[in-house]
């Protein structure tokens, strides 16, 4: 374990930077931050820079979803509407996590 688990968390988490890079070093393999969500950018960064290869945003992927939703009135549009409102939140996520992982 390096510092992150599945779902939302009430605080930031902390990963553990060095073991990444323990790992990564003695296995040479492309590791996975399976709980992305919620890490501050710098330590996403930091964790690339230590070995990490690909990372899972899914339950800010949702929420993003989520949040856009409640901020909308579900009856002032039909359905495709609202569900193309709510999209727009996660394609910016998406654009967020893209960019900050320089992945353009």
């Amino acid at each position: 374990m390096v510092g992150t688990a599945h779902g939302r968390y009430k605080k930031a988490p902390k990963l553990n930077i060095e073991r990444i890079g323990e790992i990564h070093k003695k296995t040479n393999a492309h590791l996975v931050l399976h709980g992305g969500s919620g890490v501050p950018d710098d330590q996403i960064k930091a964790a690339i820079d230590a070995g990490i290869r690909k990372i899972n945003f899914a339950t800010d992927l949702c929420y993003a979803f989520i949040d856009g939703y409640k901020a909308l009135d579900p009856t002032s549009a039909p359905l495709d509407i609202i569900m193309a409102k709510t999209s727009e939140n996660v394609k910016a996520f998406a654009i967020e996590k893209i960019k900050l992982l320089d992945s353009i």
